[in-house]
């Protein structure tokens, strides 16, 4: 028993001093998650989110800067939050320039449809 509790002593600060060392020391950011923010926001222009969901893309490019201040600060998990982030807001504002695109396709087939059947008559 006496045995038992030295062990305990000695083991259970060093689990916990390894616990918190784990903890402290974040892995560095991937490469592939800024990538993937910097290639999620390209994408969103490529549909013209930027006209059509202004805001949201102009959020996902302002959090990948806080991103790279957040790197550049050693902030690791501040940073990834960040690309995370930046990542949903790209890719919300590209659906909604897709879907502006596809309501104005929808508006056309609807009138030459009309169009179709004022000829008809």
């Amino acid at each position: 028993m006496k045995q038992t509790f030295r062990h305990s002593r000695i083991v259970l600060p060093l689990a916990f001093a390894a616990a918190v060392a784990a903890c402290a020391s974040d892995p560095e950011i991937d490469p592939r998650q800024l990538q993937q923010a910097q290639m999620s926001i390209e994408e969103a222009k490529e549909v013209n989110a930027g006209r059509h969901a202004a805001g949201e893309l102009a959020r996902a490019e302002e959090r990948l800067a806080m991103a790279h201040e957040a790197i550049d600060n050693g902030d690791e998990e501040r940073a990834r939050y960040l690309l995370d982030e930046s990542v949903a807001l790209a890719e919300l504002a590209e659906a909604k320039a897709l879907e502006r695109d596809s309501e104005r396709a929808l508006a056309q087939i609807r009138n030459n449809l009309r169009v179709l059947e004022e000829q008809l008559q």
